[in-house]
């Protein structure tokens, strides 16, 4: 599971890098994934996030921070079909009507997120 969160965490921080550098390509990606499809994605994506991410922590180097990160990722992807996708959808839309400001705010948390996350897990 250590190999399944290391490349999620690298894929986190190459997303991240995108929204900063560029945020307009970033939202066209992301635009991609505002469908059924997507949110289903998106939800499996976060449920093994987390699975992994609590399997492998006992073997990272920062496990009390990985059980935490992988709880918490789990319960997003457990809470993400009930709040349902119109949802989502709106929370998107909510983000995209704030600007490329955001974009690159988040892409900086994302790719800290992501690099600490490889950190931890990698062997």
């Amino acid at each position: 599971m250590s190999f399944v969160a290391l490349a999620l965490g690298l894929w986190i921080a190459i997303l991240g890098a995108l929204a900063f550098l560029s945020p307009r390509s970033f939202g066209r990606i992301l635009r991609r994934f505002t469908t059924t499809a997507g949110f289903y994605v998106g939800i499996g994506s976060r449920l093994l996030l987390g699975v992994s991410l609590f399997l492998s922590a006992s073997d990272s180097n920062a496990p009390e921070a990985l059980r935490f990160l992988g709880v918490l990722f789990f319960l997003a992807g457990l809470v993400m079909p009930l709040l349902g996708f119109g949802s989502f959808r709106s929370t998107v839309d909510w983000f995209f009507s704030l600007g490329s400001g955001a974009a690159r705010v988040w892409g900086v948390v994302a790719i800290g997120m992501g690099l600490f996350i490889a950190y931890a897990v990698a062997p």
